[in-house]
């Protein structure tokens, strides 16, 4: 799959080199990340590569930083078998947090101070919300302790400190300290003050514009567009369909969870796979009925038959976190699709 995923951002840049749209305001490649600091990771040298790797050869002790992988990978309880010692930070005690061997409380991102980049490439600060809760500690604490435990140093004292560490170690984040960081200027137009027309939004941003990495075109580095090496796509075989994933914006990832019966029971839909009405037919799928999705990855799940013309003849839609205690797909994949009898 990673082949696959690389292969379609060097096409997007490659279409953006050729076309001229690199280097200037408003144009260039925004990175979609799935989680809130995906691009703070990859600065920090976080690569999916660095996960295939952990994958193909699990370490003997391995530390998952609020990350659910047996939520989000149907071969995750698999690979997380072979390892011999896990320890988990996170918010909630979810499915990795019951394998480990000491699973420790965080603070969420309103419980402490911190900063994330965005898609944009922009280091921004956050501030502290609310006191924290009970005896959770900020991750970068935890581990800082640790680190200090096993002869690594000085804990550090604050979240300021570990931010100028990082600014002074790593070459994209230099001068993003969180003095640089929470500097302010004034954003036109001034809205909500002494004029007449609505131009936006009337919020005053008093916590800081933070600090945009640039991008290789905008240090004047040379660009060339790069062959595309694009890996064969899924083929499915006959009585087989393609099953797409999908992620829907409300859904049953553990961060919603606890809010779902009093807040979001209405933006949460029941599990379900949206089928083309021709594919349905030949299975002898209606709309609403409850059906099988398996795949060859582990996949596994009944859901219900939305027959709807919302997928492609010949595949399958099917979002993923909507069933709560099976993985779904995480990239393209073949499967059967079955009416589930009785």
């Amino acid at each position: 799959e990673l082949e696959g995923w690389r292969a379609l951002m060097q096409a997007a840049a490659n279409f953006l080199i050729d076309t001229g749209h690199v280097g200037r305001p408003n144009n260039g490649l925004m990175a979609t990340f799935p989680g809130a600091n995906g691009m703070g990771l990859h600065y920090l040298g976080f690569t999916p590569e660095a996960t295939r790797d952990i994958i193909e050869n699990p370490p003997k002790v391995l530390i998952v930083a609020q990350a659910t992988p047996i939520e989000d990978d149907p071969a995750a309880a698999e690979w997380l078998s072979r390892v011999e010692t896990i320890i988990t930070l996170g918010l909630f005690c979810d499915a990795t947090a019951e394998r480990a061997a000491i699973a420790l409380p965080i603070q969420s991102f309103a419980e402490r101070d911190g900063s994330y980049t965005n898609g944009e490439r922009r280091v921004q600060r956050f501030y502290t919300a609310q006191g924290p809760m009970g005896e959770a500690l900020p991750a970068w604490q935890i581990l800082s302790r640790l680190g200090e435990a096993l002869g690594q140093g000085r804990a550090k004292m604050s979240a300021a400190a570990v931010m100028l560490e990082i600014s002074q170690q790593v070459p994209a984040f230099a001068g993003a300290t969180f003095s640089e960081l929470a500097k302010v200027v004034k954003q036109y137009p001034l809205v909500g003050r002494e004029d007449l027309y609505y131009g936006g939004t009337t919020y005053d941003n008093k916590g800081g514009l933070g600090v945009q990495i640039p991008t290789a075109a905008d240090k004047g580095e040379s660009l060339a567009s790069k062959q595309v090496e694009a890996a064969p796509a899924p083929k499915p075989n006959d009585n087989e369909l393609l099953v797409v994933p999908t992620v829907r914006l409300y859904n049953r990832e553990r961060t919603f969870r606890p809010s779902e019966r009093a807040l979001m029971a209405g933006r949460i839909p029941a599990p379900y796979v949206e089928l083309n009405s021709a594919d349905a037919q030949a299975l002898g799928i209606a709309d609403g009925d409850l059906v099988r999705v398996s795949t060859g990855n582990g996949v596994d799940v009944q859901v219900r038959a939305h027959v709807n013309g919302g997928a492609p003849a010949g595949a399958v839609v099917l979002p993923r976190h909507l069933t709560p205690d099976a993985a779904t797909p995480m990239s393209i994949s073949v499967g059967h699709v079955s009416k589930v009898e009785g």
